[in-house]
């Protein structure tokens, strides 16, 4: 799993295995983060990949301490909408 924490000071990244993080977290920068949005994706070739948000089905485990799945957020009284959608591939930012 990947959980995201943008709200403190310390902005970063971790990934879980099976409950436990793995490797350490990675850091950003306050510039990295503030006035962006956020989209999910994964890019695979030939691999099956299923993701669960919080709804539907049962977690295979349960998010870290503090954290909460996207689609369980209490979208109404938090929501902050993001850009639009870009209209066309030319317009869209990758970073690696």
């Amino acid at each position: 799993m990947i959980f995201q924490d943008l709200d403190s000071d310390e902005k970063e990244i971790k990934y879980t295995k099976n409950g436990t993080v793995i490797g350490e977290p990675i850091k950003l920068e306050k510039e990295e983060v503030e006035g962006k949005t956020w989209f999910p994706h994964i890019l695979v070739r030939n691999v099956k990949v299923e993701v669960n948000f919080g709804v539907g089905k049962e977690p295979w485990n349960a998010p870290l301490e503090g954290f909460q799945f996207v689609g369980t957020y209490d979208s109404e009284e938090n929501r902050v909408l993001g850009s639009q959608r870009p209209a066309s591939r030319e317009e869209c930012e990758v970073s690696g």
